[in-house]
């Protein structure tokens, strides 16, 4: 498969888990459709030799087909990172890595969208942090411990769905597991970093 073809299969799925799923399909609606493709250059982070080793990660039947094409275009994709060493660690930067799907900047552009998939292994803590978006999590393989703004800590895992209203602290424990997940955000200031420990 070519690169661009690799990056399609991912959104492809995407969709379909969208559909498949109530929840997601009425936050989303129709904005992964008819997307406009921007090329990003392909960009390594470790988190994609540790998601590539970690074959024996849990997954559900609802989920399974996207994990395999996040695998398959795992070199192709533009991996990013949220944070400075300053304001998590060295150790949570060289453990975690996330990619855009779809956003105002790319590879599939929407301006009132963004998706974005993630990766954090085992033995990581996601600290406090809040941001403007709302925001639906998918667990896609493995799973963690959701804690939440005044809400009980929910232990995810895959298919289960987090939902972040705008402006809500919450954290994540990969205290067992790797977790691998999908994020869709809607609102206002979708590029900004989310505010840490706030």
């Amino acid at each position: 498969m070519t690169r661009e073809a690799h990056i399609g299969a991912v959104l492809t799925e995407t969709q379909a888990l969208v559909a498949a799923m109530p929840m997601l399909n009425d936050f989303v609606c129709d904005a992964l459709e008819g997307l406009q493709r921007q090329d990003l250059p392909p960009r390594h982070r470790n988190a994609v030799d540790l998601l590539q080793q970690n074959a024996g990660l849990p997954t559900c039947a609802l989920t399974a087909p996207l994990v395999h094409a996040i695998k398959a275009a795992a070199n192709e994709l533009h991996w990013s990172q949220s944070y400075t060493e300053a304001q998590v660690s060295a150790h949570f930067l060289e453990h975690s890595g996330w990619f855009n799907l779809v956003s105002p900047e790319g590879p599939y552009l929407h301006q009132d969208i963004r998706v974005s998939i993630g990766y954090w292994h085992n033995g990581l803590h996601y600290p406090d942090h809040r941001h403007e978006p709302e925001e639906i999590y998918c667990v896609l393989a493995g799973g963690a411990t959701f804690r939440t703004e005044n809400r009980p800590p929910v232990d995810a895992k895959p298919g289960d769905l987090i939902h972040h209203p705008p402006n809500i602290r919450h954290s994540a424990d990969m205290t067992d597991s790797a977790l691998l997940a999908i994020a869709f955000w809607k609102g206002a200031n979708l590029l900004r970093p989310s505010d840490l420990n706030t």
